[in-house]
């Protein structure tokens, strides 16, 4: 029997994404990652994460698929480790922006809700790559089961999302943002991982940091970004679990 799903979060998630990005074009980048010293930090440590994560894989991958691509934050570093590159985002005018930042990269571009089945693909890929989409996504089982069949044997699926663990989290719940209602445990996310036959499953620490006071003063993200540059590549955990506002969670198909 196929699941229901619920789709308030995604519903939500494309009437907020539509609106902001039909409004700001290609300044919807500034707007995300360069408004303020926290999110150049987050820029700046997520990047570092990314790095990372794709320089793992064997060099050039054959196939990739980025989901929740957005304006394409990313897509330049998916481009350098991919001959093809697929995208996927719910929002008709992040996709605009991508395709104006990169009109002859040759990138295959599907609007969709990855986790429905209006969204199908044809092929597998090497690997399957998001920043920042999971929490948006309502049924995150279905999700990872639909990642898993879509790899290829000894295909790598790369996801980095928020952490409800994160010491802003209960701040951030009293706004009642339901965009911001989705987040998913690292521990129950690499459990999703195995319940879908992956491999070699591996979490790490993305951003560090807080919006909150000492943290967000000048000498606080300076802290913070000496942290993530001694952690992104250590396992999740420990004392400074809590300073984790992301994780990226990796696994391997059988």
């Amino acid at each position: 029997m196929s699941e229901t799903i619920d789709k308030t979060l995604s519903v939500a998630t494309k009437s907020h994404y539509e609106s902001l990005v039909g409004e700001l074009g290609v300044g919807y980048l500034d707007y995300r990652w360069n408004n303020n010293p926290i999110s150049r930090s987050h820029y700046r440590q997520t990047k570092a994460s990314v790095d990372f994560a794709l320089g793992r894989l064997a060099g050039t991958v054959e196939r990739m698929l980025e989901i929740g691509c957005g304006p394409g934050t990313w897509t330049d570093l998916c481009l350098k480790r991919a001959r093809q590159l697929t995208v996927v985002d719910i929002s008709t005018e992040m996709l605009k922006v991508l395709a104006e930042r990169f009109p002859a990269a040759g990138i295959e571009a599907r609007c969709g809700d990855f986790g429905s089945d209006d969204v199908a693909f044809e092929r597998s890929f090497d690997v399957i790559f998001s920043v920042r989409a999971l929490e948006y996504m309502d049924s995150k089982a279905a999700v990872i089961g639909k990642c898993a069949r879509l790899l290829a044997p000894g295909g790598h699926l790369i996801i980095i999302t928020k952490s409800p663990r994160w010491m802003d989290k209960k701040k951030e719940e009293s706004a009642g943002d339901v965009i911001q209602s989705g987040w998913i445990d690292w521990a129950d996310l690499e459990g999703l991982y195995r319940d879908s036959g992956l491999d070699r499953v591996e979490t790490f620490p993305v951003c560090l940091g807080s919006y909150y006071f000492p943290w967000s003063t000048h000498l606080g993200i300076k802290v913070c970004d000496l942290l993530q540059r001694n952690l992104y590549r250590k396992r999740i955990g420990g004392p400074f679990e809590s300073f984790a506002e992301s994780f990226m969670t990796i696994g391997v198909k059988r």
